[in-house]
């Protein structure tokens, strides 16, 4: 072999090794960057998928159709459009005027038609701790309110409530139950549930 020959042979040895470590480092980096890709596709797609939520939650109009029922109303809104997105979870939105009783504005699954009425009424203390934050309820708990039990022996295993409304006017709680116990559709409610509070206290 001549020296060109071989010099030649080289030379073509290092480009291959230097494509074939450009496509490891290529693969390395489509690999790091595809999960970004998809993380910010998916986040694109849940904004606006709340932005679509919001707009479900206010139905301009609506309201002043039906005078005097624009917090039924808008109860039946939020749920609707909760379970719409996410219909493995059983909800219902409960309000308090003043110091009168416990009443409940709406509900989405059938848990809520097999609840006791006497565990309906939601003792003052727990309605009390669930209306001033979100908060999450392992239920099956010793001593567990009596709502809590209920949806425990109907075979529910995490609540989420979620308070609306303002101290001296018309305020609440929404809740939503999941079976499973890793909680995975409550945990993707969150922002619904929010949303939906926020439309319950301005429709209060």
């Amino acid at each position: 072999m001549s020296d060109i020959s071989a010099a030649h042979a080289l030379a073509l040895a290092a480009l291959a090794a230097a494509c074939t470590g450009m496509a490891v480092w290529w693969l390395f980096v489509f690999r790091r960057a595809l999960p970004l890709e998809r993380a910010s596709a998916a986040a694109a797609a849940e904004l606006a998928d709340l932005r679509a939520f919001a707009a479900e939650l206010l139905e301009p109009g609506q309201a002043a159709r039906r005078p005097g029922r624009a917090l039924l109303e808008a109860a039946e809104r939020a749920l609707g459009a909760v379970h719409g997105r996410l219909p493995g979870l059983s909800l219902a939105v409960f309000a308090r005027r003043e110091e009168g009783p416990l009443e409940l504005l709406a509900r989405r699954g059938d848990v809520w038609s097999r609840v006791p009425p006497e565990a309906m009424a939601m003792e003052p203390g727990f309605f009390d701790a669930a209306s001033e934050v979100p908060s999450r309820w392992r239920l099956g708990a010793a001593g567990a309110a009596p709502l809590m039990s209920a949806l425990s022996g109907l075979g529910q295993s995490v609540a989420l409530s979620q308070p609306w409304g303002e101290e001296g006017g018309p305020r609440g709680v929404l809740v939503a139950v999941e079976a499973d116990p890793s909680a995975r559709l409550l945990a993707r409610a969150k922002p619904l549930l929010s949303l939906a509070a926020r439309s319950l206290g301005a429709s209060a």
